[in-house]
């Protein structure tokens, strides 16, 4: 059997092989952003951002673009996850759809004994009961995009990464603006 998607590549399963197994990676896994530099200024958000994932509840980081929100996404992932999310953190590629979303998060946090391409029932069935900080940032998703993501990683909690909060239900934006004037010294 040939199966041939060429919007996203192809893929080839040949017929009469071994069932599939599919087992979790060792935890945590820590496949977040990397660190590009130290992050200055902006321990008030960072403690805040921290302690809402702490208690499950996930973040927009909202503002302009130059103004750090990269930055302050890969402190984050950097640091000593909440315990909320003690299977790991994943960083996914910015502007990806949502079914490559998922398929990013299930590659990063399970091993298959073969390369197979999971339906999105068994995507959702595997990530359903995943504890894992997932980073979004610059999401190229619109609202009802993203509450399918939420919907399918129930029990992770989740940092975006957008220039207006839109994104998730209730107010838990933090809204970044320019660094005060030491931060900006500093920064330079």
């Amino acid at each position: 059997v040939i199966q041939i998607s060429a919007e996203h590549g192809s893929v080839v399963v040949a017929g009469d092989e071994e069932p599939l197994v599919v087992t979790a990676r060792p935890t945590p896994v820590l496949r977040g952003l990397r660190a590009r530099r130290a992050i200055i200024g902006r321990d008030a958000e960072l403690s805040r951002i921290r302690a809402l994932l702490g208690q499950g509840i996930s973040v927009e980081v909202a503002g302009p673009p130059g103004v750090g929100r990269t930055t302050l996404l890969s402190a984050l992932s950097q640091h000593d996850l909440p315990e909320s999310t003690p299977h790991g953190v994943v960083a996914v590629p910015a502007g990806l759809p949502v079914e490559d979303v998922l398929q990013f998060a299930f590659d990063a946090c399970f091993e298959r004994s073969r390369r197979v391409k999971p339906t999105p029932e068994e995507l959702r069935r595997y990530l359903g009961d995943l504890r894992i900080l997932v980073i979004l940032d610059d999401p190229d998703l619109d609202r009802q995009q993203t509450e399918r993501i939420l919907d399918a990683l129930p029990c992770s909690v989740f940092a975006l990464g957008v220039a207006e909060p839109m994104l998730l239900p209730g107010d838990t934006a933090i809204t970044l603006n320019g660094l005060e004037r030491e931060g900006a010294v500093a920064l330079l």
